[in-house]
């Protein structure tokens, strides 16, 4: 579990490095911001998801 969790943040990290123009030396500063939008993201209840178009899919 505890994995799934750090592989989540490592990929909003890097997310997030590359949308920045891959910026040397701003690492840690991605992965506490991207380690605090993942756990944000597990406290919220996830009743459905959106889609591109903004039309909610599933449940029903």
């Amino acid at each position: 579990m505890a994995n799934d969790r750090e592989e989540a943040v490592r990929q909003l990290a890097h997310a997030k490095w590359e949308r920045e123009g891959k910026p040397d030396g701003r690492h840690e500063q991605h992965w506490q911001e991207a380690e605090a939008e993942s756990q944000a993201d597990s406290s919220r209840p996830q009743l459905a998801q959106a889609g591109e178009d903004g039309h909610v899919q599933g449940g029903g």
